[in-house]
């Protein structure tokens, strides 16, 4: 994950004595789908942690104690820095024990999950994004391991995109349909041309798997 975070509401006691008292924790994210929370209450605050579990689904847990009016003892009374690092330790145990830690056996649809929860707070076209992924790459991806897949296989599937029929317009409930394969020059070209955005999309999907330490190493 990425190294520790500053923020100047946060990092010193004497600053977050000035923030109001709240029951709402003050949230500060300090990895990719992971949140560091400050609590301010009347007799001093409290550390959270809020991680992205997928398909919308959110996880907090307790750290312990700020250093507010107490000595940082590095377990139960932390200070900023020694917060973010528990967070980031209980972040992979968490994810780990879900099937989605750093582990040979994650998944493109958990990678895919992961993906999108960046995404929403990154980027724009989100649903244009959701869409390619739940219609071009997790039917044909998404029960394989990220660590398994081979240059090959993709290749092979990029090139199955450059040469089927376009999917067309179709209501939901009513079965897919699809316009004709392409048989000009320029048709071709354009079809290949989205296959290699939908390509970009899986890449980006690995990349960010890889970023954030959900899979051992970038050897696949």
């Amino acid at each position: 994950m990425a190294g520790a975070r500053k923020d100047s509401k946060l990092q010193a006691r004497t600053a977050r004595v000035a923030l109001k008292v709240r029951h709402r924790p003050y949230w500060l994210n300090i990895a990719e789908g992971v949140a560091l929370g400050y609590r301010r209450g009347r007799n001093g605050g409290a550390w959270y942690c809020r991680v992205y579990e997928g398909e919308g689904r959110y996880k907090q847990t307790d750290l312990g104690s700020a250093d507010d009016h107490m000595d940082a003892n590095g377990k139960t009374v932390l200070t900023f820095y020694q917060a973010q690092d528990k967070a980031r330790a209980w972040t992979k145990e968490h994810l780990r024990s879900l099937g989605i830690g750093a582990s040979a056996t994650l998944t493109v649809r958990q990678a895919a999950d992961h993906y999108l929860a960046w995404y929403k707070d990154h980027r724009k076209a989100y649903n244009e994004t959701e869409a390619t992924i739940r219609a071009h790459i997790l039917p044909h991806f998404g029960d394989k391991p990220v660590q398994g897949l081979a240059t090959r296989a993709i290749r092979d599937w990029l090139n199955r995109l450059a040469t089927k029929a376009p999917r067309l317009r179709t209501r939901m409930g009513v079965r897919q349909k699809y316009g004709e394969k392409p048989v000009t020059n320029d048709e071709k070209r354009a079809r290949k041309a989205t296959a290699n955005r939908i390509l970009t999309v899986l890449k980006a999907i690995l990349n960010r798997a890889f970023e954030d330490e959900l899979v051992p190493d970038d050897s696949a």
